[in-house]
């Protein structure tokens, strides 16, 4: 694990110095230097000030958020969990560093890695959301035609319409205990009132970052409108924000130059003016630090004192506990964004973004935390599944150094080098579903997704019929069906893995009363998805599914009986839609 975690570390570090390198030798160091200098010593004072309070307000936020998931701490012991998160934060990755540094001082506490995990997760969604309406909003104004063109190809509301109508349909055939808990308390005031207080904590925090951005922009460019420096101030705070590089270092740069080039800044200008605000940052960090670290004179202190027992006994009778709601929260939002792929075109270069990536990441995170805690590997199902994983991952970091000597770096490469750790995030997912919620909730994850790829199938397959009969223009057509993954063989694929163990329940559903005869409501959402496997034309997908129906059989998770309904009714919908689509 620690190896896993180094080469990640290693990763980042070098996108991040590579970066800073090519734009250090193009700016030219020793005038980069010079311009350096030229920020007076008040508005470096006066930045670091602002730097300095957005820090205590996210401290001040966590302690806020660690009170609404019934952990009453004091402000001391949290704000030396920050203080260890922060400075964990500036010599590995920061998230993984911010979960570090507060496990390690919060865990006699009663917290958690995955109540951690969760509560990152938490913040992340509320900054992310904050900052990127931020940035919207400098885009808009500095870069209106651009940016609406690309607001223009990611389908929203049919995104949101579909996610909604497969929740709906799942939980109107079956709803388990823990989601009814859930969605009672996510619809309390009380829950509603929370959300909007953290909303606001993180949005004075990013209005002091930005401030500390535009200042600094400011002498960059002193004959810049001031809302043209917010702006470009709010699109850099928000690209130095994102996880795809070593504490925003290189990202940040880039985003400086191209926003303040917009008005002439000379590329050393901007250079020097963004790596400022992350030295400013650093320094910041090192000054708010020592006060937190030093020890307490006794270890009960970090607990608030006022009733003990009582705050024991209350978190003790929620009816959910965090580590669940975390894995459940984990599982649920990979199960609901994984078909969604975003195809964004950005200087000549196509970026595949998939949704639920950012929570694959933060599944794995939780699991290497949790395994170091524990000081002990995840526990499968089957046996020496670790020691594979160990032997994948040391092949593909192996191949990678290599190519890297021989040929350098590309685009691919580091991709390919990032998908695998997104994948296992996407296993470390299922783990803290099935070691935390148990089989039985890994099924009702399966059946959200099925949900969500039949509302898919049917929305496209209605609309390529009234295409074809001329009633509507669909702009996104396509002979074939590709979901929302932009190319068909993707969504043969992702439908088939579905459908692999999707089929390997049949029988949990045949021995809870229905009939085997019957046409079921699992059957006919088998039908669907070998629908959607037929009316994307891929041949490899087809030999495929073939191969998987009749596999499920002879190891008697499905019936003889299930194939032959699930596969004659799929030819009788595919039957109907090609008669009514030759009108």
């Amino acid at each position: 694990m620690k190896k896993t975690i180094n080469n990640r570390q290693l990763l980042k570090a070098t996108i991040s110095l590579m970066l800073l390198g090519g734009l250090a030798y193009h700016a030219s160091l020793l005038e980069l230097l010079e311009s350096l200098k030229r920020f007076p010593l008040q508005i470096v004072a006066l930045n670091v000030m602002l730097i300095g309070t957005s820090i205590v307000m996210v401290t001040f936020r966590y302690w806020r958020i660690l009170h609404h998931f019934g952990h009453s701490l004091s402000w001391r012991a949290v704000y030396r969990a920050c203080a260890a998160a922060n400075l964990a934060s500036l010599v590995i990755i920061p998230l993984l560093g911010q979960l570090i540094g507060r496990q390690a001082l919060l865990r006699s506490a009663g917290i958690t890695s995955i109540e951690n995990a969760l509560i990152a997760i938490y913040e992340r969604l509320a900054v992310g959301g904050v900052s990127a309406i931020f940035a919207l909003i400098g885009s808009s104004y500095l870069i209106e035609s651009e940016l609406q063109r690309y607001i223009e190809h990611i389908p929203y509301i049919e995104l949101f319409c579909i996610i909604a109508t497969g929740i709906l349909i799942k939980l109107a055939l079956s709803t388990s205990k823990l989601e009814r808990e859930l969605i009672s308390k996510t619809l309390e005031l009380k829950n509603l009132i929370k959300l909007l207080e953290i909303l606001t904590i993180t949005t004075l925090t990013f209005s002091l970052t930005i401030l500390s951005f535009t200042l600094i922009f400011y002498f960059a460019a002193p004959n810049t409108e001031l809302i043209s420096l917010m702006s470009a101030a709010a699109i850099t705070s928000f690209v130095a924000s994102l996880p795809i590089s070593f504490a925003g270092w290189g990202p940040r740069e880039l985003a400086a130059i191209y926003t303040l080039g917009l008005f002439g800044v000379p590329t050393k200008e901007a250079l020097s003016a963004s790596i400022l605000c992350g030295v400013l940052s650093i320094i910041s960090v090192l000054l708010l630090s020592p006060w937190g670290l030093l020890r307490e004179r006794s270890s009960h202190k970090g607990v608030t004192q006022k009733d003990p027992l009582h705050t024991t006994a209350q978190r003790a009778n929620q009816a959910i506990s965090m580590p669940n709601t975390a894995a459940w929260i984990f599982a649920m939002a990979i199960a609901l964004l994984i078909f969604f792929q975003l195809h964004v075109t950005l200087a000549n270069t196509s970026i595949n973004i998939n949704l639920s990536d950012i929570f694959a990441v933060l599944a794995l995170t939780a699991t290497i935390l949790y395994c170091i805690s524990a000081r002990s590997w995840p526990k499968w199902r089957l046996q020496k599944i670790n020691l594979y994983l160990c032997l994948i991952t040391s092949a593909i970091l192996l191949s990678f150094l290599i190519g890297w000597s021989a040929f350098g770096t590309s685009s691919w490469a580091v991709s390919k080098l990032a998908g695998w750790f997104v994948l296992l995030g996407f296993m470390s997912a299922g783990y803290l579903c099935v070691s935390n919620l148990g089989i039985k909730a890994f099924r009702h994850i399966i059946e959200h997704m099925v949900a969500i790829a039949c509302t898919i199938i049917v929305l496209q397959l209605i609309l390529r019929t009234l295409h074809f009969n001329g009633l509507i223009q669909w702009e996104s057509f396509s002979s074939e069906l590709q979901g929302y993954s932009g190319n068909r063989n993707s969504w043969a694929f992702q439908l088939i893995a579905l459908i692999s163990v999707f089929s390997s329940h049949l029988s949990i559903y045949r021995k809870a009363g229905r009939k085997d005869s019957s046409i079921s409501t699992p059957i006919i959402a088998l039908s669907i998805m070998i629908v959607g496997v037929l009316f994307t034309a891929s041949r490899s997908g087809m030999l495929t599914l073939a191969t998987i129906l009749i596999s499920a059989c002879i190891f008697k998770s499905m019936s003889w009986r299930e194939l032959l309904n699930s596969a004659l009714l799929a030819l009788l919908l595919c039957t109907l839609l090609l008669t009514a689509s030759t009108r």
